[in-house]
């Protein structure tokens, strides 16, 4: 399952801070089609130059790779309190 939502927080101290929820499915369409296109120009080198078989492997699966943020969350504070939360569901 891919991503649909990631959420950000941003947040300062004495501030409300923004909390923003944007939303991926939006952008799988478009980048779907990015995909196969690339797929296809990445493939006429690798019938040419049969060494660039593993970066087209590797290209093929970052669909798996992608997929595999969903449920990441990152949280960052620094010296300032200023904090930053991210997370992918």
């Amino acid at each position: 399952m891919i991503p649909a939502i990631l959420k950000l927080k941003i947040k300062e101290e004495g501030s409300k801070g923004i909390n923003l929820w944007l939303p991926l499915f939006i952008l799988w369409p478009f980048l779907l089609v990015f995909y196969f296109i690339g797929a296809i120009l990445l493939l006429i080198p690798v019938l040419i130059v049969p060494r660039l078989k593993d970066i087209f492997i590797l290209y093929l699966h970052m669909p798996t790779l992608i997929a595999a943020l969903k449920g990441s969350e990152i949280d960052i504070q620094d010296s300032d309190n200023k904090k930053i939360f991210m997370a992918i569901s």
